[in-house]
């Protein structure tokens, strides 16, 4: 991504949470509405986006025969095993498994039609996106351990409102601070990096598309009343400073990256 670009990004990042820091309260208590189903559609299955793609990274590294294989085994996993705590009956375990059976089977056959000079292409787009993602999740992560920040919804008389820069230790339920939704889903800002390598302009119909989704996803959160616009800004700017980070290294390991993606090298 162009310099540009970068700084344009954080502007826009910054200037919303130095708006944050004002309005935080006020815009979440204009914005709530729990029953938005937009909001609530993004909130429950969202994750849905996230399965397919560990399931294809699985898929596409089984084929490329690349030994970090194992890590999209792993994640897809994981994201399985956690959607089915909180589900009872008999009927929604069925419809779950044959969800995740349909899922492994479409993605497996999309590998099988690829050829092995374009799996070992992917491959390298793939671990770069799992690499955003497993950063900017594990930054987020620590962070809420450490804020435990108490949602919107979640506000009480023995736990109020806190501004973004100050810890609450308001106890594990509640950690707001930052985003993790907005996070996963900031991890979309891999799709540029094939561009970025091959050295080409980022066209604006795809950066509207990354971004936009990047926005709704942080709208949504606001809606639900799990988060603030602070907690959206500081997600975006931890991922989005892990993208920049790891866009600078891979560009320097990659410095004849257009004759290795052509040949699938």
């Amino acid at each position: 991504m162009k310099r540009k670009g970068i700084f344009a990004a954080y502007g826009a990042a910054l200037a919303l949470l130095a708006l944050a820091s004002v309005y935080d309260l006020f815009l979440s208590a204009r914005l709530y509405a729990p029953n938005c189903l937009f909001a609530w559609i993004l909130e429950h299955y969202a994750s849905v986006a996230a399965y397919g793609c560990y399931a294809f990274m699985m898929a596409v590294l089984a084929k490329g025969r690349h030994r970090f294989f194992l890590l999209g085994v792993f994640g897809f996993g994981a994201l399985c095993v956690q959607s089915f705590f909180g589900i009872y009956g008999l009927r929604s375990w069925l419809l779950g498994i044959a969800f995740y059976g349909i899922l492994v089977f479409f993605v497996l056959y999309s590998a099988h039609q690829m050829s092995q000079a374009r799996c070992e292409a992917w491959c390298k787009w793939i671990l770069f996106y799992a690499k955003l993602m497993l950063v900017s999740y594990g930054i987020v992560l620590l962070i809420k351990l450490g804020w435990q920040r108490v949602r919107f919804r979640q506000i009480d008389a023995q736990h109020p409102f806190q501004c973004w820069w100050l810890p609450q230790l308001a106890g594990m339920a509640y950690a707001s601070f930052p985003s993790a939704h907005t996070a996963l889903t900031s991890s979309l800002l891999a799709c540029f990096i094939k561009d970025v390598w091959k050295k080409r302009r980022i066209s604006i119909g795809k950066a509207i598309t990354v971004f936009g989704a990047i926005a709704l996803m942080g709208l949504s959160r606001i809606i639900m009343g799990a988060h603030y616009l602070s907690d959206v800004c500081v997600a975006f700017l931890i991922s989005f400073s892990v993208y920049v980070w790891l866009e600078r290294k891979e560009k320097r390991k990659y410095g004849i990256w257009e004759s290795r993606w052509k040949h699938g090298r």
